[in-house]
């Protein structure tokens, strides 16, 4: 006789586990006023953050690559060991069918290209809002010898702070992390195109070929701009893009649009049961 019954015991040990998800509820209401406050000790009501989140329905709404940068550093700043989410994170969401909602938009990172990395001064000269990270091509020259382009900076190794502008204005900045970790030679960014979610790097979220839309890669990466704005934005293709080149903020309406994406990276479950 062939035993085809399954066996369901008992767990009978915790596994760590990631979690990740938007900001809601207690959690996000501590995490918008903690960002209010940073905003205003710290970064002197910076119009680059000031007005980029709201805390509305129960969450946290709106995103933009310095406010994305700034939750992070409440989330250190308290001791928390949630971070803001990368490509990878959201990849595996992606995986477990987490529901993003309509039109996501997440912040993830910086991108940079050929043209960024070795002509920042001619590539971002004309584009004002690349104020806020022009520095940063020449500051990974120097850190890291014989970097590659493309580039991809994720938001967690990357810090804010305020430096002297025209007429003595405070001009908000982004800077590398004294131990910060950058993937170079990254060339999907440039190519783009459709993936399947067996071709993801483990280690960038990235997709390792390209190819044509099919039935299985069915993943869409649009290639990057000189300096680019890594970001998820759902649909049917699971769109990442890092094309577009407007860093501060998704308020095009005058309202704040996107999520900002936690993870929690060593969540403690019982196995087969909630928390």
């Amino acid at each position: 006789m062939t035993i085809k019954k399954a066996f369901y015991g008992t767990p009978l040990v915790r596994v760590v586990t990631p979690t990740g998800g938007y900001l809601r509820g207690g959690f996000g209401r501590e995490i918008y006023d903690e960002y209010q406050k940073l905003v205003r000790d710290k970064y002197h009501n910076n119009d680059d953050l000031k007005n980029v989140l709201v805390y509305e329905a129960g969450e946290v709404i709106g995103t933009s690559i310095p406010a994305v940068i700034a939750v992070n550093e409440v989330l250190q700043k308290n001791g928390r060991r949630e971070r803001v989410g990368n490509l990878t994170d959201i990849q595996r969401a992606i995986n477990m069918k987490f529901d993003f909602g309509e039109n996501p938009q997440i912040d993830l990172g910086i991108t940079i290209n050929d043209e960024g990395l070795h002509r920042p001064n001619y590539c971002l000269s004309e584009h004002a809002y690349s104020a806020l990270a022009r520095d940063l091509p020449a500051k990974l020259k120097e850190r890291f010898l014989g970097i590659k382009s493309p580039v991809l900076i994720p938001l967690t190794e990357l810090e804010l702070y305020l430096t002297k502008s025209f007429g003595n204005l405070m001009a908000l900045k982004v800077r590398l992390k004294r131990e910060a970790t950058i993937y170079d030679n990254q060339q999907s960014l440039v190519d783009g195109g459709y993936y399947s979610p067996k071709d993801i790097s483990k280690e960038t979220g990235l997709p390792t070929r390209l190819g044509k839309w099919s039935k299985e890669r069915n993943r869409e990466l649009t290639g990057s701009s000189p300096m680019g704005r890594l970001g998820f934005y759902g649909g049917q293709e699971f769109h990442i893009s890092a094309y577009d080149d407007w860093l501060y903020h998704s308020n095009w309406d005058g309202k704040p649009h996107g999520r900002i994406f936690i993870v929690d990276p060593q969540d403690v479950r019982i196995v087969g049961n909630k928390k």
